[in-house]
């Protein structure tokens, strides 16, 4: 008789590596299962003829659908600059702005300020910007 077969809890950890092996094999199943149809679920088509009357200036068809990880407080300062936006939109005759605008407008803030979006994720890191 071995000692595993004197002592009932010796087989304790190895059922729980075992375990947690197989939890990670699992979860990590999972994730590439939900990775593979968020890359294959399609981007429903809304070109119609409404939107291209009243619509932003490019298609739903052209553009790339990418997640943003803002922290909340951003989150919620983008919202509030989002509505004051909107406001100016509407007095200059824009009264149905698409968020995909939106997103577009805040990318093309960045790509035509690369110092500032910089100084932004210095800041952020806590850190200062050297030229």
């Amino acid at each position: 008789m071995s000692d595993d077969d004197d002592n009932p809890l010796g087989n304790v950890k190895q059922q729980l590596e075992q375990s947690e092996t197989k939890q990670g094999q699992e979860d990590e199943a999972s994730q590439e299962k939900q990775d593979s149809k968020v890359d294959k679920e399609p981007i429903p088509e809304k070109d119609t003829e409404e939107e291209e009357e009243h619509g932003p200036p490019f298609p739903f068809s052209a553009t790339h659908q990418r997640p943003l990880y803002p922290h909340e407080d951003s989150w919620e300062d983008w919202e509030d600059a989002k509505f004051e936006a909107e406001a100016k939109l509407r007095k200059n005759g824009v009264r149905d702005p698409h968020g995909r605008e939106f997103d577009d407008a805040l990318l093309q803030m960045g790509i035509e300020n690369p110092e500032l979006l910089a100084e932004y994720v210095l800041e952020a890191r806590g850190l200062d910007l050297e030229d």
